[in-house]
């Protein structure tokens, strides 16, 4: 993190590499324990376990096309639109698209690992 006269802070992401279906990154900057934002970049045919988290997540999709599954349905968000999944939903998020999918995310709370449950693929 940089500091400069302004008193305006930079950040350098974390960049974590996650094996769901198929390898995904996510660059992360979290500055507290309140707020972590994440850009998420997915290729096409990528998919993670359904999850509930204790966080809220909102965000918006960059490239591609998000799609967002829950006991009542699918979601598909396209590029240039925005999405909110309440905290304490349980939600399947995966690429919808056929390119690869680039969406940013602000998780209320931050992410901590604690704070999400994972269910089996298929279930």
């Amino acid at each position: 993190m940089g500091n400069n006269q302004t008193g305006v802070k930079s950040t350098k992401p974390e960049i974590i590499q996650i094996q769901d279906n198929l390898m995904r990154v996510l660059y992360s900057f979290k500055e507290s324990e309140d707020l972590s934002t994440n850009l998420m970049i997915a290729p096409k045919g990528w998919t993670e376990p359904f999850v509930k988290c204790e966080f809220e997540i909102q965000g918006m999709v960059l490239n591609g096309k998000l799609g967002l599954e829950t006991e009542k349905g699918i979601l598909i968000i396209s590029e240039k639109e925005g999405f909110l999944i309440p905290k304490n939903t349980k939600v399947r998020i995966h690429n919808a698209g056929d390119s690869e999918l680039r969406i940013i995310e602000i998780l209320r709370p931050a992410y901590k690992k604690s704070l999400v449950t994972k269910y089996p693929l298929g279930k």
